[in-house]
């Protein structure tokens, strides 16, 4: 923690350092520079169990860069932006603890350690959780990428393969969303580039095979998405199968519904998502996939919200639940953090009307990038730049300008690394 919490204070509690909850904490921020009052009367903490804010979009990219062509801290500081630089001359605190469990009736946070902390307003944000469906080998023998250490540790093990004596080996990609594409089609990349780093050593061949239980790839993406970025992962070598479910996985092979074994070096689980566990100990009713049911204002309960992968929210116009993802984590923090000020000051909510569309960009190797900003839709190397851009913005937002642009230098070198 950065400083003593003033005990004479109420704490607003942001629980998790993600998109939603970095986005809440420098809204509240500002609200707290403009207003004496609420200084006078709370503190503001972000409570993570990591000292670092994690840009998760770019793990595909850590998981195929080559073993020490650039240093591994140098490579980290690229993805992974301290919350002490994010949070230094704010007035917010923040706090490295794996919270365990959440009572409402005391309005407590437990940590691991066996400490504990108030709230009075609390936003969740805690993120998601890799979801094996408890199919029989899938955690023992296959590797998720949820955290810095997940990335490395895949690529670790991708080059081992690479650098093999076997002519062929087969990394199979289990999920077909845009994380399962992004990771599958930049495997492509890292195999060529082991090739000219070592162009005197016999490289296997990786075959990368993309799994996807669904009638197609990328489910819930407007067909034009689908087709451009089947044609694109084909023509970097990549194979498909769609409507064909992993029954159970083995140390060197996949078993699928229909009975077929695909022989695998390398298992990436892509699978799918569920809400922060801890969030079962609040005792609030859930959704199908773990996160909190709330409100139109975001509340699961007055003085609690939820944003990101943690709100159960219905979009009413469309029916259906809102994609887990970056923009949407975003929206909603600015709606959740906007709601608590409006409780404290004694003013009307606001309601979250998302919008039926969200934009987005969807890297498929190399240079190449399939983007839908819903006025516009654009493909290959424009849009890959433009990724680049967002990702700029994202840094000024968070951090101070010279520092924004140090970091997202760092992130385009190192993503380049394997072009």
């Amino acid at each position: 923690m950065t400083n003593m919490l003033d005990t004479t204070k109420k704490n607003i509690v942001i629980a998790g350092a993600g998109f939603g909850g970095i986005t809440a904490a420098l809204l509240l921020n500002k609200a707290f520079r403009h207003q004496q009052a609420l200084r006078n009367q709370y503190n503001l903490l972000v409570v993570n169990n990591h000292h670092s804010h994690l840009y998760t979009p770019a793990l595909y990219e850590i998981a195929a860069i080559p073993q020490g062509h650039h240093a591994l801290d140098y490579v980290k500081s690229s993805i992974a932006v301290p919350l002490a630089e994010i949070f230094n001359r704010t007035h917010v605190q923040w706090l490295e603890n794996q919270i365990i469990a959440i009572d409402r009736a005391t309005k407590t946070l437990r940590f691991d350690n066996g400490k504990s902390i108030s709230y009075e307003y609390l936003i969740l944000a805690l993120g998601a959780e890799t979801s094996y469906f408890n199919i029989p080998g899938a955690r023992e023998y296959s590797f998720p990428l949820k955290t810095f250490a997940d990335g490395v540790k895949l690529r670790d093990r991708v080059q081992e393969i690479i650098e093999s004596a076997e002519p062929v080996a087969t990394v199979v990609v289990a999920g077909a969303g845009a994380s399962g594409v992004e990771v599958a089609a930049e495997f492509e990349n890292f195999c060529s580039k082991m090739r000219k780093l070592n162009p005197a050593k016999a490289i296997c061949k990786i075959k990368v095979i993309l799994v996807e239980a669904g009638p197609q790839i990328l489910a819930g993406f407007d067909t034009w998405v689908v087709d451009k970025a089947i044609k694109r992962l084909r023509c970097i070598g990549v194979e498909i199968k769609t409507g064909v479910a992993i029954t159970a996985v083995e140390n060197t092979r996949v078993i699928l519904k229909d009975g077929s074994v695909i022989p695998a070096s390398a298992l990436v689980w892509a699978g799918g998502v569920q809400a922060a566990g801890v969030l079962k100990t609040l005792g609030l009713p859930l959704s199908p996939k773990g996160s909190v049911t709330v409100d139109q204002f975001l509340r699961a309960e007055p003085k609690v919200y939820a944003v990101g992968d943690n709100a159960g929210f219905m979009n009413l116009e469309t029916q259906k639940p809102l994609p887990w993802n970056a923009v949407a984590a975003e929206e909603e923090a600015h709606v959740a953090s906007a709601n608590i000020i409006a409780d404290i000051l004694g003013s009307s909510p606001r309601p979250y009307n998302p919008p039926k569309k969200y934009p987005f960009i969807l890297a498929v190797g190399r240079k190449y990038a399939i983007a839908d900003l819903v006025f516009a839709h654009i493909s290959g190397l424009p849009a890959w730049l433009l990724k680049q851009l967002i990702e700029l913005k994202y840094f000024f937002f968070i951090l101070p300008p010279l520092q924004a642009l140090s970091t997202w230098w760092k992130y385009i070198t190192v993503a380049r690394s394997n072009d």
